[in-house]
């Protein structure tokens, strides 16, 4: 397994959306704390569970030094609480009701990424070959 004190963000890097999410990310952490990692080496170099790489597949996933994993909103809410300005979101994420509807709005997002990245002009210089892309 890879040895990192950092966080490990997992991502689908035949992903146009995910890639530049990814920058995003990265420009406003507020310090060195995520090591990106695509979801297409993840497996073996985190011994990830088949569920945890199922999730992986469809969803961002962060993975923490003493194995606990967390997919989708709640990845979301927990990267999100250490960027510069965007921890308040972070937080409101967590909260009850907000947390359900923050799931579905990102299920929806997840399940049409390469749709989302052509409306947003993400150029998709690769294809989805894993069906999970809501083409």
């Amino acid at each position: 397994m890879a040895v990192s004190n950092n966080i490990w963000l997992i991502y689908n890097e035949a992903c146009p959306f995910c890639r530049a999410s990814l920058v995003w990310i990265l420009q406003r952490a507020k310090e060195d704390c995520f090591s990106p990692l695509p979801v297409q080496t993840a497996r073996e170099q985190l011994a990830l569970t088949e569920e945890q790489f199922q999730f992986c597949e469809r969803a961002v996933c962060v993975f923490y030094p003493d194995r606990l994993f967390f997919h989708g909103v709640d990845a979301l809410a927990r990267i999100l609480r250490k960027l510069r300005g965007w921890t308040w979101l972070g937080l409101l994420l967590t909260l009850p009701g907000i947390h359900g509807a923050g799931r579905i709005v990102y299920g929806l997002i997840a399940r049409h990424r390469y749709v989302v990245s052509r409306l947003l002009g993400i150029q998709a210089e690769d294809r989805c070959d894993t069906g999970h892309c809501g083409r």
